[in-house]
């Protein structure tokens, strides 16, 4: 059960949203009533909590049986209009959730949270920022360059109808959405190093001169000074590269597609996640014993998967079908449950031609992480096979740092290698 802070904020409500749809159990909980109209579609009202991070005590019924902390209670990670709390207030849940014997706490913060700062919002999560800093006990921060909501409401087209914030040209920013950062949260919520601070970003990095050129013919509002805070100055950026590193991923939803969706859409879903998809080309739609635990979604999948792989095997052939009709389950390969459906590694796949003459046929592996909902199949001549080096490399950082205790595949080569290289690195900082 993870325990979500400022769960009626606008990121706490895309952690929320992440976590349903990962099957995580959750548990929202807000400091009042403010905004929790926009939970209703997440929560119901017998799920929602509260409790008041300014006061300690009040954190601990909400924590009974938690085994991770989220907490969204910064200013900016909760969104213009959010509730105000005192310095202490991250502090409270960081130490509260220790009592209790929770060790994976994660606290969200921002780029750019100055004593300094001419931001009344980026001020308060400097104190907030501060107090979590000296607490104790273990804790991890995750810093965001800046929202892509930020960027539009108070430098394109503020909601209050005033004029949009100036931007400095020399400053550097890399906004992201609030989508993106409740995946990553998810994603790095079981391997959290205590007193780390990680940060993420959007996946381009933009100067305040380029980014107003970008912005420029979607700007709106006349009169003063909208009341929506403007970015920090200076350089709050964090480079694509740098997130990928920290938090295993580049983060998708770009700045054109949140100025106008329509005009700058986004990649589809991955394909396996498509509702209702139809039957991929090289699917023989053949009803098998061995597929019938396949549901449509996990069949296209597998087809889709395992024709891209035949590169790999030295097969050029386009026009081709997948056989199953001698498939069997591999007695020492991976069965894995995936989008309510089941596959197993299987042997005597056949790839044949258009006058079903056999071309290749061999077994395959699949590995499945279901924290990050990424699959992988490939050919292997044993399903003993180590996990190929095309394979590997598509791997996001988190999904390799869990493989060392996966069931199958921590008898991996690549893993234990990598798993060792990562305890290195750990011990030498």
């Amino acid at each position: 059960m993870i325990v979500v802070f400022g769960a009626n904020g606008r990121t706490g409500r895309e952690i929320i949203r992440e976590a349903k749809i990962r099957n995580i159990p959750v548990r929202a909980v807000a400091k009042n009533d403010q905004d929790t109209q926009h939970l209703k579609d997440l929560v119901s009202v017998n799920e929602l909590y509260f409790a008041d991070a300014d006061h300690k005590e009040s954190l601990f019924p909400v924590l009974q049986e938690a085994t991770g902390v989220i907490s969204c209670i910064d200013a900016r990670t909760a969104g213009f209009g959010s509730p105000k709390y005192d310095k202490y207030a991250a502090s409270n849940i960081v130490h509260a959730a220790h009592e209790e014997n929770i060790t994976r706490i994660l606290h969200l913060s921002v780029m750019g949270a100055y004593r300094w700062s001419p931001n009344v919002l980026n001020k308060q999560s400097f104190h907030l920022d501060l107090w979590v800093r000296r607490s104790k006990v273990p804790w991890t921060m995750l810093r965001v360059s800046c929202y892509l909501d930020e960027v539009i409401e108070a430098h394109v087209a503020p909601p209050d109808g005033k004029h949009p914030h100036p931007l400095r040209s020399s400053s550097r920013y890399a906004p992201v959405s609030r989508r993106d950062v409740a995946r990553a949260t998810m994603d790095i919520m079981p391997d959290l190093i205590p007193s780390r601070t990680w940060l993420i970003g959007g996946p381009e990095v933009f100067t305040g001169a380029t980014l107003k050129t970008r912005i420029q013919s979607y700007k709106k509002g006349s009169g003063p000074l909208t009341e929506y805070g403007p970015l920090p100055n200076g350089d709050v950026s964090v480079a694509p590269e740098s997130t990928l590193i920290m938090v295993g991923a580049i983060p998708s939803e770009t700045l054109e597609w949140a100025l106008d969706p329509k005009k700058n859409p986004l990649p589809e879903e991955p394909f396996w996640n498509r509702k209702n998809p139809k039957y991929h080309a090289s699917d023989m739609q053949q009803s098998l014993p061995i597929l019938a635990t396949l549901n449509q979604n996990l069949r296209y999948a597998m087809h889709k998967l395992l024709c891209e792989d035949l590169t790999r095997m030295g097969i050029g052939e386009t026009e081709i079908k997948l056989d199953f009709s001698h498939a069997v389950s591999s007695k020492n390969g991976e069965h894995i449950i995936a989008h309510k459906a089941s596959i197993s590694a299987m042997d005597n796949v056949r790839v044949v031609d258009h006058s079903n003459e056999e071309i290749f046929s061999s077994s395959f592996s699949i590995l499945y992480d279901d924290l990050a909902d990424e699959l992988q199949i490939w050919w292997s001549s044993t399903t003993d096979e180590d996990i190929p080096k095309e394979i590997w490399q598509r791997l996001d950082l988190g999904i390799k740092r869990r493989l060392h205790k996966h069931p199958h595949w921590k008898k991996s080569t690549r893993v234990r290698a990598f798993a060792a290289s990562q305890h290195e690195k750990s011990s030498s900082s």
